[in-house]
């Protein structure tokens, strides 16, 4: 149910730390290693042994990354295009504040649609204690009257 969004936040906090390594010169190879343990997502961490594997392999990042769908398909070719044309930490960091910015809406989306239902459920809730707290008095008053 909440898995997308889970997903969607793991990879903005991800392509954050990506875009932080690269900003300061360090190799996607190496971003990678140091990022991959942090993530929790099982999905994504997969996705991103396998960017891993295809990096140490000598494929860039971004068709990696494209290759194993890690982002939206129009990202991926983004940032293939950004890696070819020399402004990759740029655009890595630009398309990471946007993948944080489609989390942050999918989280309050997926935050107001369970909101009604609980505070329905505590509704129900308390009337039941209090129904159950009634019953009896009205029991103990129907004796003594």
């Amino acid at each position: 149910f909440a898995g997308n969004v889970s997903y969607e936040s793991s990879l903005a906090r991800c392509l954050t730390a990506l875009a932080t390594f690269a900003a300061s010169g360090i190799p996607a190879s190496d971003a990678l290693v140091s990022i991959i343990p942090e993530i929790g997502n099982k999905k994504l961490r997969a996705k991103l042994d396998a960017c891993l594997e295809e990096v140490s392999q000598g494929t860039g990042f971004a068709q990696a990354a494209f290759d194993q769908e890690l982002m939206d398909p129009l990202y991926g070719r983004v940032l293939v295009n950004s890696e070819r044309s020399g402004t990759f930490d740029s655009t890595l960091a630009y398309l990471a504040e946007i993948v944080s910015e489609d989390a942050n809406q999918k989280s309050d989306a997926l935050v107001s649609s369970i909101e009604p239902i609980c505070a329905a459920f505590l509704t129900i809730a308390v009337a039941l204690s209090l129904v159950a707290i009634a019953v009896p008095l009205v029991g103990i008053l129907g004796a003594m009257g």
